[in-house]
């Protein structure tokens, strides 16, 4: 698979994670919150348009705040990109599909997901192996893009950021900070 640079890859997630705080924040016609959780962020679900837009795809799985996958009956959301806690069969927050947004920046920057191997592997190492910083795999990677990256795969969501426009305003900063000229 092929690497983004970082700024490219800041931007086009950045644009991801709007969508995210669109859904997390989604009212319903009572004026009541719904607050949809995608749980299927995944680079597939991320789309790049010729013209440069970017759609999150696919909330064909997405459930309310707090909704509970059926214990031991069916894993949701693709093993690559899924969640500790949505891994496990527990509640799944908002700060769930942050950490599929965090797997799917990491491929981007590095050029294959987290963790790879068979499912099994897979889902094993997003409950119980710490994540190789993104700078140990590509030099290209600044410091502030890993140190997001690794928030956002923490394994306990309460370290996670709190919202999707948390990480939006972390990755509009890490751009400018990528793209702007070197002081002469």
């Amino acid at each position: 698979k092929e690497r983004f640079p970082a700024d490219l890859a800041a931007l086009i997630v950045s644009k991801a994670a709007r969508g995210l705080e669109h859904a997390h924040v989604q009212c319903g016609d009572d004026g009541e919150p719904l607050g949809l959780i995608h749980r299927d962020v995944s680079a597939a679900n991320v789309l790049l348009s010729y013209q440069g837009e970017v759609k999150l795809s696919d909330f064909g799985l997405a459930a309310k705040v707090a909704a509970r996958i059926p214990e031991a009956e069916v894993i949701v959301g693709t093993v690559a990109y899924i969640s500790p806690e949505a891994a496990l069969g527990g509640p799944v927050t908002s700060r769930s599909d942050l950490y599929s947004l965090g797997a799917v920046l990491y491929e981007m920057a590095v050029g294959r997901p987290p963790f790879t191997g068979d499912d099994v592997q897979v889902l094993y190492s997003h409950l119980r192996t710490p994540v190789t910083p993104p700078s140990k795999l590509n030099s290209d990677v600044p410091h502030a893009l890993t140190a997001l990256v690794l928030r956002l795969l923490t394994k306990d969501p309460e370290a996670r950021p709190a919202t999707a426009a948390e990480v939006l305003e972390e990755l509009e900063d890490l751009q400018v900070s990528v793209t702007a000229p070197a002081s002469a």
